[in-house]
């Protein structure tokens, strides 16, 4: 992870700008690196379509997540876009 994302991502937590949920998400990609929205939700013990959205927050409204690959998901053995951290 590139200097610049940690800066922002520190700044966008001390503003209080991102929620817990979004916050719970981004730490555990962190964590894990490049993860589907079901291994996510799995790793979290919600459901996948509480994830789907914070994905979708994280990567357009705070640029903090982007597309890593289309792989077979650890969940569902079906093919997934995996996410990953900036």
């Amino acid at each position: 992870m590139q200097q610049t994302s940690l800066e922002a991502y520190y700044d966008i937590i001390d503003s209080g700008r991102m929620g817990e949920m979004q916050t719970r998400v981004y730490d555990a990609l962190k964590r894990l690196g490049p993860s589907t929205n079901r291994e996510i939700a799995y790793v979290l013990g919600t459901i996948p379509s509480s994830i789907s959205p914070r994905i979708h927050e994280l990567r357009y409204k705070f640029h903090a997540v982007r597309r890593s690959q289309k792989r077979v998901c650890k969940i569902t053995g079906k093919k997934a876009i995996a996410w990953e951290t900036c």
